[in-house]
């Protein structure tokens, strides 16, 4: 995995997680970041330039995925860089020997491949996508052991980029298993985050690890509209914005939070959920049945997220900050029905099994059999 942005992170650890509940001893997991710990500068630093990249020089973004956006170009892309990466993937393979690699990053999907079959390895190679349903060609490696995708439409790419068809399978986005066991009622929720046990509706603000999606804006365009309900702000990893928000005003009752460790009690304590499309945050809401409204999207990777939400009716798109605010006031409004009505709808969209449908296709994997139903618990 590589830590440019939080989801590649979760996901990995979420699968992690689910390995070691289902196998204990009969399997050991290790954590690598390919990029940070690997690769050659820039990539590297991406870490620390994605969020800039993503932030301020998002139409730069937007063209180089859609330039490099179909499978004969995301190859010779590949091919091209493969002398700079294929020193960095020898030594990643020579020092973190494995049965199986499991990538859920899509920069590390060609070059794994072809450092396995350059240097006669018998391990094996599970790709995890995380984003759902817009696929980038990159993560698309033809000749990987399985691809686990999240959706129909991630399957039908895949297939258009070569896979085999019976090395395709749709599980959804890995999310932890305490994620869902931690959810409770409103009520307990509110109470655990010392709120007061109103009949406000809460409407739950979230930018992502870094604070993304014009949360700030969003946030002070609500603030003057005034709405009925309490608000809370999750501004991430982004300590200047959560300070400013700290520091306004507030028309109505309002809690500031940077990152945060207790998002399944949030959720919980929510009635409305406003955030960007990034897919982990998504796959959340629809466990514990968020109705949403998406501020924002990157281009290309998040796009198809969008549409995803919005043709199953669990939320809106709303890019702008007054059109925001306003639906907020109208849904917060006694007489709405509208939020009951789009968490049936986002609930219907949730798997919560999916980081243990992803270990049992890595087990199936590690066992060296294409139909391995022997089970996990029985793997150990």
């Amino acid at each position: 995995m590589a830590r440019t942005g939080g989801g590649h992170l979760s996901v990995s650890q979420a699968i992690a997680q689910a390995l070691q509940h289902h196998c204990g001893d009969a399997v050991r997991t290790t954590l690598v970041d390919a990029l940070a710990d690997y690769a050659p500068f820039p990539f590297s630093h991406l870490e620390d330039f994605y969020p800039l990249w993503i932030g301020r020089l998002v139409w730069s973004w937007r063209w180089g995925y859609r330039l490099t956006d179909g499978p004969h170009r995301a190859t010779v892309i590949m091919r091209l860089f493969w002398p700079l990466a294929w020193p960095a993937t020898r030594r990643l393979l020579r020092e973190q020997p494995a049965d199986v690699i499991v990538s859920a990053h899509p920069l590390t999907n060609h070059p794994l491949l072809w450092g396995i079959r350059r240097l006669k390895l018998a391990t094996r190679l599970v790709t995890v996508v995380t984003d759902p349903v817009s696929v980038h060609p990159f993560w698309l490696a033809p000749g990987v052991d399985r691809c686990l995708v999240g959706s129909q439409e991630a399957r039908r790419k895949a297939l258009a980029c070569g896979l085999a068809s019976e090395r395709v399978r749709i599980t959804g986005l890995p999310v932890s298993r305490g994620f869902a066991a931690g959810l409770t009622g409103p009520a307990a929720a509110r109470r655990e985050l010392g709120w007061p046990v109103d009949e406000r509706p809460v409407v739950l603000l979230v930018g992502g690890g870094e604070g993304m999606g014009g949360l700030e804006a969003i946030a002070q365009a609500i603030n003057q509209a005034r709405p009925n309900a309490r608000l809370a702000i999750v501004a991430g990893r982004n300590e200047r914005m959560r300070q400013r928000l700290q520091a306004v005003a507030w028309h109505l009752p309002a809690h500031v939070y940077g990152f945060v460790q207790h998002m399944p009690v949030l959720m919980s304590a929510a009635d409305l959920l406003i955030t960007k499309a990034g897919p982990s945050t998504l796959s959340e809401a629809f466990i514990a049945g968020l109705p949403m409204i998406l501020s924002s999207a990157i281009p290309g990777q998040e796009e198809g997220n969008v549409r995803w939400v919005v043709e199953n009716g669990a939320g809106v798109w709303a890019p702008d900050p007054t059109q925001i605010a306003t639906l907020v006031s109208r849904w917060t409004s006694p007489a709405s029905k509208t939020l009951e009505s789009m968490a049936k709808r986002s609930s219907v969209l949730a798997r919560p099994q999916a980081a243990d449908q992803v270990a049992e296709e890595v087990w199936q994997v590690a066992c060296r059999k294409e139909s391995c139903r022997n089970g996990l618990t029985k793997g150990r």
